[in-house]
């Protein structure tokens, strides 16, 4: 009986901070800075988006063309609506948990299977969220591709570079 309450606590804990972790939608809470980029934390400049956010892309270092800025533009806003629900049906899953962890009626295998769902929505996130990135970076030049982790470190919150981000 301990060991199942202390394997069902741990569980509940995992879920409870991973499923808070991913469900704010973009440009909600947590960062500083200007706005934009994917994924939680996004107000934070260059970040979100695997280190690809506003900061990155909006580098006068980065020859970005036109063309290459209206298509990326395209990307972040189809990404928008898609990327709110996931994180809707994360905190759902996330309140359905915890709810099934309070009541003794639940068995472990039912909340294995709750916990279970959640790791395969976190998934399918971490899926699209990749599947953004590869259409970015085939968008980019590799001289382009080859800028990004000096323009990533100057756009790192803390750094006092040329961009926005940094402490103040």
């Amino acid at each position: 009986m301990k060991r199942t309450l202390t394997i069902a606590m741990t569980l509940a804990a995992v879920a409870a901070l991973s499923a808070t972790a991913m469900a704010r939608p973009w440009g909600e809470g947590g960062g500083r800075g200007k706005g934009g980029g994917f994924g939680p934390g996004a107000k934070m400049a260059g970040h979100g988006m695997m280190m690809l956010g506003r900061c990155v892309m909006e580098s006068a270092d980065m020859d970005l063309t036109p063309e290459q800025k209206e298509a990326i533009r395209q990307i972040r806003d189809g990404a928008k609506d898609e990327m709110k629900a996931h994180f809707s049906e994360m905190k759902e899953l996330k309140d359905s948990f915890l709810k099934a962890f309070a009541d003794p009626g639940v068995t472990d295998d039912q909340l294995k299977d709750l916990s279970n769902a959640i790791h395969e929505h976190m998934a399918g996130l971490k899926d699209r969220r990749l599947g953004d990135f590869l259409k970015v970076r085939g968008i980019l030049t590799p001289e382009q591709l080859t800028k990004i982790p000096g323009i990533v470190k100057d756009c790192r919150p803390g750094h006092r570079g040329r961009f926005r981000g940094g402490r103040r």
